[in-house]
């Protein structure tokens, strides 16, 4: 179904896979990213990813801003 509204989509999004902000979640080194707000909610199946990661990115010196919500 998706590929009725965006049949080359593979060849659209070709992130450098060198650059960390194509996967920030696997960057080795969190302090080059740029400041980012998270989200996280209290049924979200990656609500504990989220508040980890905040953190990390805050402890490596990152500017973050974290709303959990009920």
């Amino acid at each position: 179904m998706l590929t009725n509204y965006a049949p080359n989509r593979s060849g659209i999004y070709k992130p450098d896979p060198n650059c960390p902000l194509a996967d920030p979640v696997a960057t080795p080194n969190p302090s080059v990213m740029p400041k980012t707000y998270f989200q996280a909610c209290g049924l979200d199946p990656f609500r504990n990813c989220t508040l980890i990661m905040e953190k990390v990115w805050r402890d490596a010196g990152v500017r973050t801003k974290l709303d959990v919500y009920p």
